[in-house]
């Protein structure tokens, strides 16, 4: 590709965006450019010499299973055990007995892979947490520093705000909040569920097949403790401590719907403040049916070893569990970089994010309008808008993929191609490698960047609308819990403040 060829279709990428890159006069990034690092580590197996993706995740994932959505049908499947709780057994109730036993073992399957899955994440949102507390603690250091500066020069242009902390400090103390209500979701709703779920399903499935050998009376007193108070007791205790956790996610959803409505959010924009508070009101929703669920399902489980009318209050219980499940996984969960890097931004910057994402599903519901009628309905409204503003460039499809946040998808479809890798990274005698998204943008072979065209626009088709669902999601998180911290930098005049921090490429070291 020539170089005006690039520089044209750069041009369009940022057309796409609505957005500018870095200033460098100011050093400043919008927060629309906070995403998936162009690089990422590779290690190479030595099994199969094969290169993966070293842990943990650069993102946060949306990944809950909708099958742990039923978990609380393995707590119902003692139903037979409790109910024909008799000598000599059924033979209908030895059929029963065997199906609940199966279901509430099966279940152990979807539990162990969820707690994984959590497990990758919680791992990920440590490593954020200790960053953001280590940047907090130095800044809080330097802006002790410059408070006492002022007092002895009388001077205000300190790049703090009116009410002494500067922005990039208001930025780590938001995300630090958005860090500790995801990483209480993951930790709490999610591990904890699976653990202790998990455990009881363990415990019940056994009880349960060890009541079709009822007829000795030690089997049939060991299945009595299994399917009543030992088994049920772990589901009983989630749910105390679930009701804690899902009435704090309530009042902070509440006080951000609140803050949007006061006088604070009056400036927003009509389509963010709406939003805002649809999620407000997703996020108290799920928070209180995830709660409430969790007791009753936990007293109901305890009442169950004794009483059959306790399993009419669980199949209720089922079906709200399983909304739940769906409303986190379509509705309140995201996918959002990890914050590991220096960025401060203003809340300016994240309403003008809002702002473009709202224009690019505009955009892509234009570009659908388009292709409607199409007899190729196969073409991907995201591909369509791409090419139709960008031209034939790897490009611009490269740098939506990284303003997506879908760096590591890609990089995935990368490495199960063997023709790419062997033209970036041919030494197997390297055990670890990066791979720098520079060096794919600079591929010069013509069939090489067709290839890599056609991998990106297969990402982009796949997942760009869910990203720009997610992301939308996230950045309403971030500015919830900006505009709960207080008065704005709009209303302070504190914009400027962002200048004095490094872009967020820069590490300490350059700081």
């Amino acid at each position: 590709m020539t170089t005006t060829a690039k520089q044209k279709a750069t041009a369009t990428t940022r057309n796409i965006r609505s957005s500018s890159w870095d200033d460098a006069s100011n050093r400043r990034r919008p927060l629309h450019q906070l995403s998936d690092t162009p690089s990422i580590p590779l290690c190479r197996n030595q099994k199969d010499g094969r290169l993966h993706l070293q842990k943990p995740r650069v993102k946060l994932r949306n990944n809950l299973l909708a099958a742990v959505g039923y978990i609380e049908l393995a707590n119902a499947g003692d139903f037979a055990a409790n109910v024909f709780n008799m000598r000599p057994i059924p033979i209908y109730a030895v059929v029963l007995m065997a199906i609940g036993g199966t279901v509430a073992l099966g279940m152990i399957y979807f539990v162990i892979k969820d707690a994984r899955l959590s497990w990758q994440n919680i791992q990920g949102l440590r490593a954020e947490r200790r960053f953001l507390l280590e940047a907090r603690g130095k800044q809080e250091t330097e802006d002790s520093k410059k408070i006492g500066c002022i007092s002895s020069s009388s001077s205000s242009s300190d790049g703090t705000d009116r009410g002494g902390t500067s922005v990039y400090a208001r930025t780590l103390e938001c995300l630090l909040h958005v860090n500790y209500r995801d990483l209480g979701a993951e930790v709490i709703d999610r591990f904890g569920m699976d653990v202790l779920l998990g455990f009881g399903a363990l415990v019940v499935g056994v009880g349960t097949y060890m009541a079709i050998g009822g007829d000795d009376p030690v089997i049939f007193n060991t299945s009595n403790l299994l399917t009543g108070y030992i088994g049920n007791s772990p589901i009983a205790l989630y749910g105390l401590v679930n009701m804690g956790w899902s009435g704090f996610v309530w009042l902070r959803a509440k006080h951000h719907g609140m803050v949007v409505t006061a006088a604070s959010g009056a400036h927003l924009d009509a389509r963010v403040k709406s939003r805002l508070k649809l999620r407000a009101r997703r996020v108290q929703l799920h928070g209180m049916l995830n709660g409430v669920t969790g007791v009753v399902a936990g007293a109901a489980s305890l009442v169950t070893a004794t009483q059959w009318w306790a399993y009419i209050i669980l199949g209720p219980c089922i079906l709200v569990s399983a909304y739940c499940n769906r409303l986190w996984r379509y509705h309140v969960g995201y996918d959002r970089p990890f914050f590991t890097r220096e960025v401060a931004f203003t809340e300016d910057d994240v309403v003008s994010a809002l702002k473009e994402v709202g224009d690019m599903e505009s955009r892509i519901a234009d570009q659908s309008g388009i292709h409607k009628d199409d007899v190729e309905s196969a073409v991907d409204p995201v591909v369509s808008l791409l090419a139709s503003e960008s031209g034939s460039s790897f490009r611009p499809l490269f740098e939506f993929i990284v303003y997506m946040n879908l760096f590591e998808d890609f990089c995935k479809r990368l490495l199960d191609d063997d023709k790419i890798m062997d033209n970036f990274h041919s030494d197997p005698a390297v055990d670890t490698v990066t791979l720098d998204g520079q060096k794919l943008l600079e591929a010069e072979d013509a069939q090489t960047e067709d290839h890599l065209m056609q991998l990106a626009q297969n990402v982009i088709g796949k997942d760009a609308l869910k990203n720009l669902k997610y992301r939308e999601g996230w950045l309403l998180e971030v500015l919830g819990c900006y505009m709960a911290l207080g008065p704005s930098e709009r209303m302070m005049e504190a914009e400027e403040n962002v200048t004095d921090r490094p872009s967020v490429d820069k590490g300490w070291e350059d700081a």
